[in-house]
């Protein structure tokens, strides 16, 4: 039988205070001795907050965001909500000196009691306190309910609870809880009409947003669409849109919008891990080798003594380096190469013993590859093995590339073809991964070669003049790295070329105005744009337009 306990009162209450200023938590600590919570402890570090926490449960966390040495306020939340010790029903108050846009929606989504920003205004505080506390006791059934899974019962407790006077002033937070219960039981057209309701007399962030989600639930794009401008231009719903939107666009199969979708939300949100990997994902299915790069960077430096810290980030953005390098110039490829061999070096140097060795040495084998050196990684080959673990995903997919790179083409795919027996496809990343090995799978048996080796093959064959292999090697290069300004200008450069020479391109336009809108839009150094003139001023000389006319 499913049973609610009694909400603790003040005099009952537990508290903790992590701030790395000693006048802080005396300030915070008196005024929470004032209101009546008998039993405070201080901490001004993450590690002496975990010690307290593994020996007394709190009701009450005050955490500042500026902590000693070993890790922000924000990355400690984030554990210690991992750990079990802030749960739910714990009321959690953010405290910090920094209001950038970055951190204030980082810290809106871990989803705190309130943010209080320093210097604190203590005349204020203890009002502010009373009534966060006073809300939590007189919610604590429905939202106890809610926590549970009980989500008809919690529906129905805060039913009750709007109908009674006392409650009023809580009107928006039952609210909120009645529509997040509804799309929890998958009831959108009874969410759609709710959320409608309490449009006609408040109009919050999260109202709009619960409408958006009912309507795109159900296919009601064009009006969901319609809402979407204004949530983005909104403080309080810019980040939850593009989550929305991302979401829905992955079930429609449309990864490049969910891609622009993700890639906007991390912008506005970078510490989010969560996020970040969902970027790497989506860049990964859209070629956007830098975008991985990118992501796998923002995650190994915003996961850096946190709950995510592990040096299998560190060794998930040297693969993306590596990734990166082999669709790169010379000169970008050289100072990629150079950073990867970096944090190889420190890798080693940490991680000396059986953990991490084969890894390592895949990583290590690609290196020699990116520089030219495939003997020599063939001979590496001798060293490494297959990963016992077919759950073991970015190990085996770097092994798999590894194998294509070196010519071990048929062990490559057959490598790729048992890890996309072991990837479910029931999660967002689930979903996104397996599309993804599909793409890989593809790819790799079609073309044997990277952008870069291809791109070094069409410079030979242009020397040459044989420019439908070079235009062939070209749109290879463009499959595996369709964002590389450095590729499309070499595809306009041979058409041009083959212009000039008389051949009838009209089965190219297409790609020459894909080329050409790639490139419209992209930061060009002075002598690409110098590049780029020649070769539209020689395909317009002979009535090939690689744009239309606006």
């Amino acid at each position: 039988m499913f049973e609610i306990p009694k909400p603790k009162s003040v005099d009952q209450l537990s508290a903790i205070i992590i701030d790395q200023q000693a006048l802080v938590r005396d300030s915070l600590k008196n005024t929470l001795y004032r209101i009546g919570v008998p039993y405070i402890r201080g901490a001004d570090r993450a590690h002496q907050a975990i010690s307290e926490f593994r020996q007394r449960d709190f009701e009450l966390v005050l955490i500042s965001f500026d902590l000693n040495a070993d890790k922000d306020g924000f990355h400690l939340l984030e554990e210690l909500k991992f750990k079990g010790f802030v749960k739910k029903s714990t009321c959690v108050i953010f405290l910090s000196a920094d209001t950038d846009n970055t951190l204030v929606h980082s810290v809106v989504e871990m989803q705190p009691d309130d943010f209080w920003s320093k210097p604190l205004d203590l005349r204020k505080i203890e009002k502010r306190l009373g009534r966060i506390l006073n809300t939590r006791r007189k919610l604590f059934n429905p939202f106890y309910c809610s926590d549970k899974g009980e989500y008809s019962r919690a529906i129905y407790y805060a039913e009750r609870y709007l109908k009674d006077e006392q409650f009023k002033a809580y009107q928006a937070k039952l609210n909120r809880l009645i529509g997040d219960c509804l799309c929890q039981l998958g009831e959108y057209k009874d969410a759609e009409a709710y959320y409608r309701t309490l449009l006609k007399s408040v109009n919050f962030g999260w109202v709009h947003i619960g409408l958006t989600h009912c309507l795109l639930k159900q296919g009601k794009i064009e009006e969901a669409e319609a809402n979407v401008a204004a949530l983005k231009k909104r403080k309080d719903t810019c980040c939850s849109v593009h989550d929305l939107l991302a979401n829905y666009y992955v079930d429609e199969g449309d990864y490049p919008r969910a891609y622009e979708e993700i890639q906007a939300a991390v912008k506005l949100s970078p510490r989010n891990i969560e996020r970040n990997r969902r970027a790497w994902d989506l860049a990964r299915l859209n070629h956007d080798r830098e975008g991985q790069y990118v992501a796998t960077t923002h995650m190994a430096r915003f996961a850096k003594n946190s709950i995510h810290d592990s040096p299998q980030l560190t060794l998930n953005m040297l693969r993306s380096g590596i990734d990166l390098s082999g669709a790169s110039d010379e000169e970008q490829s050289h100072q990629l190469n150079r950073t990867a061999e970096r944090h190889l070096y420190q890798l080693q140097k940490s991680y000396p013993g059986e953990e991490f060795i084969n890894q390592l040495l895949v990583l290590e084998a690609r290196l020699m590859v990116s520089r030219g050196d495939k003997k020599g990684a063939e001979k590496k080959l001798e060293q490494i093995h297959r990963p016992e673990s077919n759950t073991a995903f970015e190990e085996n997919l770097d092994l798999a590339k590894l194998w294509h790179e070196t010519g071990h083409r048929e062990k490559a795919v057959a490598l790729l073809r048992e890890m996309q027996k072991h990837v479910t496809d029931d999660t967002f990343s689930g979903h996104i991964i397996q599309r993804y090995l599909e793409q890989e799978l593809d790819e790799r048996q079609a073309i044997h070669f990277s952008p870069k080796e291809l791109s070094d093959m069409a410079s030979t064959y242009y020397k040459q003049d044989r420019l439908e292999q070079a235009l062939s090697s070209l749109q290879k290069a463009l499959t595996l790295s369709p964002s590389s300004t450095q590729i499309a200008l070499s595809t306009l450069k041979v058409l041009a070329k083959m212009a000039e020479r008389g051949d009838d391109l009209s089965e190219q336009l297409e790609l020459m105005q894909s080329c050409d809108k790639l490139l419209a839009d992209a930061k060009l150094s002075s002598t690409q744009a110098q590049e780029l003139a020649e070769y539209r001023q020689q395909l317009n000389q002979q009535n090939m337009e690689p744009v239309e006319s606006d």
